[in-house]
């Protein structure tokens, strides 16, 4: 009774939203499964099967719903966030810039529209993040430590590593647009972690194992800064078509282009990349960030190896100044996040000097 009860929670996600049923999925299948190798075969099996027929009835309620109210299949949001997809080679980049901070990759002061601030990362705005994440290590290693806990914090690495890989999930948007509700499920769980945290720590009861743990925890997840590095200036003669910006075809790399243009136009216009005949799309196979004295564009998927040309979406010119090759890279050392790493690492949060809107 207790598996197809469980099964049918699993299920009922799918009333809410489907594809958060992946992270809990896939987290309690990892915990269960040390408890399923425990018992006799049979007994296993029925487990199993009852904990899928209460997923599969509550699921097919939440289809049926879905079929009668707005009609079965994806929604036009849902086929659109389909076509940009994953890319799970992403996620170091993504964790440093989103959950720590963005600087001084990217310097978020872009146009007047950005106010200071917005290259925080998930940790300096929601300050239980970090202490969360440390307690969910703490208390999955400390003595006695609850399959309870391993169960959500297996759910919560799932969940944040899936979302932080999703394409079009940018630095500057995040706070902009109010992307971070993204990680909204998780937030809680991380306050409850932290609060387990500090109690584990006054009553002692994590012990030096927990308390170790959470230590090296913070010590090797959140000393990283994700940075820029310049190479050498695209030459090539001016095309009528667009710009040459040399091979981008890795996701390391970036290209640094003097730009003038509004936020909008930037961020969110129709812009393509030309490589040996073949286009690729604005915000699906690459994205251009506005900074504050340039633009940067960076892949979000493999583009081919050979030499790209950029064609700029209405309300964008090139400006003066050399076209620069560079190469996005994630270093150990203190964060941007609370200013740790200082204005001489981050940079200063100057004056916008491109137009906003």
């Amino acid at each position: 009774m207790r598996a197809i009860l469980a099964g049918a929670v699993l299920g009922g996600i799918t009333l809410f939203r489907p594809g958060d049923v992946l992270p809990v999925a896939l987290a309690s299948s990892l915990v269960m499964l040390p408890v399923l190798l425990r018992q006799p075969l049979g007994r296993a099996v029925g487990i199993v099967l009852c904990a899928l027929a209460g997923a599969g009835a509550v699921a097919g309620v939440a289809a049926a719903l879905i079929s009668a109210t707005t009609g079965f299949g994806p929604g036009s949001y849902f086929a659109l966030s389909a076509n940009i997809g994953f890319e799970f080679r992403l996620l170091p980049l993504r964790f440093v810039t989103l959950v720590l901070d963005g600087r001084p990759l990217l310097d978020g002061v872009a146009t007047e529209r950005l106010e200071p601030g917005l290259h925080r990362g998930l940790a300096e705005v929601f300050l239980w993040v970090i202490p969360g994440i440390a307690g969910a290590v703490a208390c999955c290693a400390a003595r006695g430590a609850r399959p309870v806990h391993a169960l959500l914090a297996m759910w919560m690495a799932t969940h944040l590593a899936l979302l932080l890989c999703y394409r079009d999930l940018h630095t500057s948007g995040f706070w902009l647009y109010g992307n971070y509700h993204y990680f909204k499920a998780v937030q809680p769980v991380l306050l409850l972690f932290a609060i387990a945290l500090t109690v584990g720590v006054m009553d002692r009861s994590l012990g030096w194992r927990g308390m170790g743990a959470a230590l090296a925890a913070v010590g090797l997840v959140f000393v990283w800064r994700a940075e820029l590095v310049p190479g050498p200036a695209v030459v090539s003669a001016p095309m009528a078509e667009g710009v040459a910006v040399g091979a981008v075809g890795t996701l390391e790399s970036a290209v640094i282009l003097p730009a003038t243009g509004r936020w909008n136009a930037i961020y969110s216009g129709a812009h393509t990349l030309t490589i040996g005949g073949a286009v690729f799309y604005h915000n699906y196979d690459f994205k251009l960030y506005a900074r504050r004295d340039d633009m940067l564009l960076i892949p979000i998927r493999k583009l081919p190896p050979g030499p790209a040309v950029l064609t700029l979406g209405t309300g964008v010119t090139l400006g003066a100044g050399p076209v620069l090759s560079a190469r996005q890279t994630i270093v150990f050392g203190l964060p941007c996040a609370f200013g740790l790493a200082g204005a001489a690492t981050c940079g200063g949060l100057g004056a916008p000097l491109i137009a906003g809107q």
